[in-house]
């Protein structure tokens, strides 16, 4: 999967490499919906399921993970918000990370949108931190996300990780306040381009 964006005055290329939790590639539009954020009913857990799509080759230091919500129903819905986020060791232990929505030097600060999605299409979501400057304590290994929905219930689902070790999202030595154990979430956005920082 891969998507370009603008970065400054220049074209930076990111890569999303295909995560070793599997699944295939996100669904794909040839033309935005046309379906109005209005006329689009709220979605349905058993319609939604998360899927990874492997980490994210950014800017300096950024260690990130990108992961995609797809709706498997057959109409139109919208989805809104954040989702919360909590990493995991191998051993299954939850790692005791700081999390933000938006803002910081890799996501953006735009707040979340009314995302309407067709059937068969994706809304994307990005974590990211900082790298671990003074070494590791820990390797996350896997994550759960979780979507509150408008109309009630919650779009959840439990992954491993692409990426463990030195590249991965670790918790780090130095402490709590480590700018290494900040990891920061993105709105679910419609295009991966928009979970990034406006420059």
């Amino acid at each position: 999967m891969r998507a370009m964006a603008i970065i400054g005055a220049g074209v930076l290329g990111l890569t999303a490499v295909a995560g070793c939790g599997g699944g295939a590639n996100p669904p794909r539009s040839a033309a935005p919906s046309r379906v109005r954020q209005a006329d689009a009913a709220p979605c349905r857990p058993a319609d939604l399921v998360w899927r990874p799509d492997g980490p994210l080759v950014g800017m300096t230091g950024e260690h990130s993970e990108v992961y995609y919500l797809v709706n498997q129903g057959t109409s139109a819905c919208s989805v809104r918000g954040y989702p919360t986020v909590e990493l995991y060791d191998a051993a299954g232990r939850k790692l005791p990370f700081r999390y933000a929505h938006g803002g910081g030097p890799y996501i953006t600060k735009k707040k979340p949108k009314t995302v309407s999605l067709r059937p068969d299409t994706a809304g994307y979501v990005v974590i990211a931190k900082y790298r671990c400057d003074r070494g590791i304590t820990s390797d996350a290994a896997s994550v759960t996300l979780s979507l509150p929905l408008i109309g009630g219930g919650a779009a959840s689902r439990h992954l491993r990780l692409s990426v463990t070790g030195p590249r991965g999202l670790s918790y780090c030595l130095g402490g709590p306040h480590d700018p290494g154990q900040l990891v920061t979430i993105s709105p679910l956005v419609r295009f991966l381009q928009e979970t990034l920082p406006a420059h």
